[in-house]
């Protein structure tokens, strides 16, 4: 073997063991969650230049063996650094383990912070007319006489820690039109 074989044979093995550590930061980086795809494209792009660079070495009549394994393993380590890049059967985990976001709005009872709850659950008690609109969302006087005989199921969660931030939960039936909203017509005057 010559000395340009040899050096050539060095080279790839300094880009096997790069690539080896690449590799290795790069799952460390999607274990944490963070984002591989640059280090998807370098794969990819390292691992096609590594089979295009063997056209002009072998031009160059430099191509034996121990050159052609040195640059199949960088280009094998390449491609299985680009695979793992991609989550391979955790798509399913995944539908389960991804989290909904929910905007909360704070409403308030005598003037006072009194829960947080969702917009669904606004709407369901302006239907209801159990809030009073002013420049905050507050709950009317009588709120829950008034919901339990309309059918408004409202539940009032604390967290375990004990904090003083309570989350108030609307269940309950489509409104039904009143009189008030027959009344509200043109006739009404």
């Amino acid at each position: 073997m010559s000395e340009l074989e040899i050096i050539l044979v060095l080279l790839f093995v300094v880009f096997f063991v790069a690539t080896v550590m690449k590799i290795a930061t790069t799952l460390e980086r999607k274990r944490a969650g963070d984002s591989v795809e640059r280090p998807r494209l370098v794969f990819f792009f390292l691992g096609c230049l590594m089979l295009i660079c063997m056209i002009p070495i072998r031009l160059f009549e430099l191509l034996s063996t121990p050159i052609v394994l040195a640059d199949i393993a960088v280009v094998v380590t390449n491609f299985l650094g680009y695979a793992l890049t991609y989550e391979w059967g955790r798509k399913a985990r995944a539908g389960a383990e991804e989290r909904t976001t929910v905007r909360a709005y704070q409403i308030y009872y005598h003037g006072q912070p009194y829960a947080l709850i969702a917009k669904e659950g606004i709407d369901t008690l302006l239907a209801h007319k159990l809030l009073k609109r002013q420049h905050t969302v507050e709950l009317v006087e009588d709120f829950q006489p008034q919901a339990q005989r309309q059918g408004v199921g409202i539940t009032l969660m604390r967290s375990k820690d004990g904090g003083k931030a309570m989350l108030m939960r609307v269940q309950g039936p489509e409104p039904k039109p009143g009189p008030t909203d027959a009344a509200a017509g043109p006739s009404a005057g």
